[in-house]
This record gives structure tokens, C-alpha cells and sequence, in this order.
């Protein structure tokens, strides 16, 4: 039973509200009011360098800001996954 349980919650939203899993593309609409596709670019190659730097993102970057993309974009992840799941159509 935990084990039923364990894959129940883990393919439930937990960053979602109950309007944004009613309705996944205010995720989406709020996504890209916030970061528009240019900035994303950028967000992602930041991630991508501080996967690869010697360094800490401390000493080469703002960790705040790569904390807080992070946040948005597994919130973008959930809506996907609801969309893909409800099979919901624009």
C-alpha cells in the first residue's frame, strides 16, 4: 500500500494551487510574463555553466536568482505534466 501511496504523490503537483491545477496555463501565461524566452536562454546557459564551473555559483553568480528560476520552471514542469496528462486543449 505505501508503495501505491509513494507513486500517487509522486506524480502530484507540489508547487501548484488548486486554480493552477485547474487551469495549468496561468503557469504558463505567469512563466513568460516573468522571464521571456531570451531570458530563460540565459537562466538555463547560467545553470549550465555552473554545473561545469570549478567554482561555487556563490563566487561566480547570483544563487538567489538560479534558486528562484528553479522554483518557476518545476512549476512550469507540473503544468506540463497536468496538460499532458488531462490531455486538455486550448
Amino acid at each position: 500500500m505505501a508503495e501505491n501511496e509513494n507513486l500517487l504523490t509522486a506524480n502530484a503537483p507540489r508547487r501548484l494551487n488548486q486554480e493552477e491545477i485547474n487551469n495549468p496555463y496561468l503557469v504558463i501565461t505567469e512563466f513568460f510574463t516573468f522571464n521571456g524566452l531570451p531570458e530563460c536562454r540565459e537562466e538555463l546557459r547560467n545553470w549550465f555553466y555552473a554545473a561545469l564551473a570549478d567554482e561555487s555559483i556563490a563566487e561566480t553568480g547570483n544563487p538567489a536568482n538560479l534558486f528562484s528560476f528553479y522554483e518557476r520552471v518545476e512549476k512550469l514542469v507540473e503544468a506540463a505534466h497536468i496538460i499532458k496528462e488531462k490531455k486538455i486543449i486550448m
